[in-house]
């Protein structure tokens, strides 16, 4: 009997037909992927700048008086 879920089971059956697609070999997945994005420009999202979420190291709240 396992432990797993039924998510992990179904992620990591996917998973195995993905790699055996492209005969266990990680170069070719990668250049399968580089296809399917060449592919999809449409579905991309691109990250023009990033956007800090932390404060700024010099700021300091101010306590009003």
């Amino acid at each position: 009997m396992t432990t797993e879920s039924v998510i992990v089971q179904e992620v990591r059956r996917r998973a195995m037909e993905c790699s055996a697609r492209s005969g266990h070999d990680l170069q070719e997945y990668a250049k399968h992927l580089r296809k399917i994005q060449a592919e999809c420009t449409e579905r991309l999202v691109s990250q023009r700048r990033v956007v800090s979420t932390m404060p700024a190291r010099n700021a300091q709240r101010r306590m009003p008086r």
